[in-house]
């Protein structure tokens, strides 16, 4: 909702008050309650933009601004007059999974404490085949970050991708071990200094497998525990905070007897089971030249 709009109900709400004060002062209100009219919620769909497009497949998150004068208890969502979620907690909002072909009318409709309800502005979207999705999707498949060999947190690299406009990346590192960890804020510009990116053994860390050695003094993780338990987890907080852009973990495999290769497997990373990044971090430990961890097992070579 705008500042203008804000402004508006909130001068509105003064100026009745101040009406009922003014005629009850004069005793002509007629039997008029004191307390001011409840004004009804205002609400609208902040994501996704009115005609975007998305990939069949693909989870579309819903984003709502919802406010009233009193407070906003329910927030429904509806696809073509249908309700597909609820949610009664700000921020108002849900992920839809299984979108049919076609185009869908989007609304949402939120509810006060005095029992109005307000339905938002419809947004219009539309579902189609990847053979179907007409021009080109700008991306990059490669990148690091201070996970590995980078220069900067997790979050920057995220943050700058969605700056410059993709509309996909896979975060895909090196595989072997390593001794940092990448969480940290969202650098403005230019690149860490190293303020944030401290040393997993510094963090309390529990360190899985085989001893993987020290680095600069620093005890090195094994790179599929860093896939599994940390960077997917980051990747987990980049999608929620950019829901139209799709963001693949991947890794950067050191192939054995060849050099370097990127690799995505998104088993279970997306749509409703979008927990874990387990079939990548599994074949990085099995087929990564430079992980020699055998505590989960024999090795493919």
């Amino acid at each position: 909702m705008n500042g203008q709009l804000k402004r508006s109900m909130k001068m509105k709400k003064i100026l009745q008050r101040v009406t009922l004060s003014f005629l009850l002062a004069l005793g002509l209100t007629g039997g008029l309650s004191a307390s001011a009219e409840n004004l009804e919620p205002v609400v609208s769909l902040t994501a996704p933009t009115n005609g975007a497009v998305f990939a069949q497949g693909q989870t579309i998150e819903l984003s709502v601004d919802a406010t009233d004068d009193g407070a906003v208890t329910n927030v429904d969502l509806y696809a073509d007059g249908l309700l597909i979620g609820n949610t009664t907690n700000a921020p108002y909002g849900m992920s839809w999974s299984g979108a049919s072909l076609g185009s869908h009318s989007l609304t949402a409709v939120a509810q006060d404490d005095a029992g109005q309800a307000t339905t938002s502005t419809a947004v219009t979207v539309s579902v189609k085949t990847l053979a179907n999705l007409s021009g080109y999707m700008s991306g990059d498949f490669h990148q690091h970050t201070t996970y590995t060999d980078g220069s900067n947190p997790f979050a920057t690299v995220m943050a700058k991708d969605n700056e410059f406009g993709l509309d996909w990346w896979a975060n895909s590192e090196h595989g072997g071990k390593f001794n940092r960890n990448a969480a940290g804020p969202i650098l403005s510009s230019g690149y860490d200094t190293g303020e944030y990116a401290q040393y997993l053994d510094t963090l309390g860390t529990t360190f899985l497998g085989d001893s993987a050695g020290v680095s600069g003094g620093h005890t090195n993780m094994w790179r599929w525990q860093l896939l599994r338990d940390f960077s997917f987890s980051d990747l987990l907080v980049a999608r929620s905070l950019y829901p139209s852009k799709t963001i693949v973990q991947g890794v950067e495999w050191n192939v054995p007897g060849h050099e370097h290769c990127s690799v995505g497997i998104i088993t279970d990373e997306f749509g409703p089971l979008a927990t874990n990044a387990n079939a990548v971090a599994q074949f990085e430990y099995l087929w990564d030249a430079n992980d020699a961890d055998l505590s989960l097992g024999a090795k493919n070579t």
